[in-house]
């Protein structure tokens, strides 16, 4: 394809993907990823709440996304 001037975003950070976007291996200009920790704690509380019989409102639980700039991969 070749093409350079077509910005693009990723959604999934890891070692190899940082190490190789600081060396400027990838174009990449935009990253995110869903803290996957955050959200397996959020989900237990959730859990127990419901084994609990307690009232659970819709939309309670809200996850930030983990942003990054390729100068913060390093």
């Amino acid at each position: 394809m070749g093409r350079d001037d077509v910005p693009l975003f990723n959604h999934y950070l890891s070692t190899q993907f940082l190490e190789a976007w600081a060396a400027k291996q990838v174009p990449v200009v935009f990253s995110c990823d869903s803290p996957f920790p955050e959200i397996g704690r959020k989900t237990g509380e959730l859990a127990v709440k419901l084994a609990r019989g307690e009232e659970v409102p819709n939309i309670v639980y809200r996850i930030p996304v983990i942003t990054k700039t390729p100068d913060q991969a390093e």
